[in-house]
């Protein structure tokens, strides 16, 4: 059975003619203004164009609802346009308290904590391994017995890491060889990159698991739980420190986003495999 969603939620009742008081009342100024403009001394050519003027005015305000999109406009710009973190208007719309051992704390006293997702390349999976992650990822989802929410950013694409780790190689081989010529070469190619990367507006999208819980002991037992789930379908995740939470939230609020080894959101996910075992060492 469908049912027909009416396209005015809000009420207005019909007086007659099917206008509403409101209606009437435009309409009905416009009509005793013009009366009046006609009855006066001014010459023919100068009341028509003033009395179309007010009937028209009147119609935009009746049917297409003028004075409401006036309204909204005032109160748009009357509010701040930007805000600081410090701002008590931001304050009421993040709604976000602190940030400490590693989650987020909420005004209504609940914590936040995140996994950062990193993503498998889907599409060049084999039937069977397809089969396997989503029968995986079924079983993951109905193992939980809490409530998670999934967020999927759209960045810009970074290619930071890569860059600065063939920086270094190319570094080498013109050390060892004297080379100048395949630096200029590899120069000539990163700028071929970043501006491919600007014209083209290449993008990456980041994964994140959130979860609320009211005490630290049982988000950081969830946060296990789903790390654990997310392995068996063959998804690597991370939790989110205290720094990189301050990150996160404030990347949604600012235009610019700093990227290196302490700034791992929403931008640099993962460090490389070698990295991590060089620091290790």
């Amino acid at each position: 059975m469908s049912y027909e969603i009416p396209q005015a939620l809000k009420y207005e009742e019909k007086v007659i003619f099917g206008l509403t008081m409101k209606q009437l009342a435009y309409l009905g100024t416009a009509g005793l203004l013009s009366a009046i403009i006609f009855k006066t001394q001014f010459s023919i050519f100068l009341k028509i164009p003033v009395c179309l003027l007010l009937v028209s005015l009147a119609g935009t305000m009746a049917f297409l609802k003028l004075d409401s999109r006036i309204a909204d406009m005032f109160n748009f710009y009357k509010k701040k346009q930007k805000l600081g973190y410090f701002d008590k208007e931001l304050g009421k719309l993040i709604q976000v308290k602190s940030v400490s051992e590693n989650c987020i704390l909420l005004k209504d006293k609940s914590l936040v904590g995140i996994l950062q997702v990193r993503p498998t390349n889907f599409s060049i999976k084999s039937k069977n391994d397809k089969n396997a992650i989503i029968k995986n990822f079924q079983q993951f989802l109905n193992s939980l017995d809490f409530p998670i929410q999934i967020l999927v950013r759209t960045v810009n694409a970074n290619i930071d890491f890569y860059i600065e780790h063939l920086r270094t190689s190319v570094k080498k081989q013109v050390e060892k060889r004297k080379n100048t010529g395949l630096e200029r070469l590899f120069n000539n190619y990163v700028e071929f990159l970043e501006e491919y990367l600007k014209e083209n507006a290449v993008k990456n999208k980041l994964f994140y698991v959130i979860l609320r819980s009211k005490e630290q002991s049982e988000i950081e037992t969830r946060l296990d739980l789903c790390r654990d789930g997310l392995e068996k379908c063959g998804l690597a995740s991370k939790q989110l420190k205290t720094g990189e939470l301050i990150n996160l939230l404030s990347s949604f609020f600012g235009c610019n986003v700093r990227v290196g080894d302490n700034y791992l959101s929403p931008i640099t996910i993962f460090k490389h495999p070698a990295q991590q075992k060089n620091q290790q060492s």
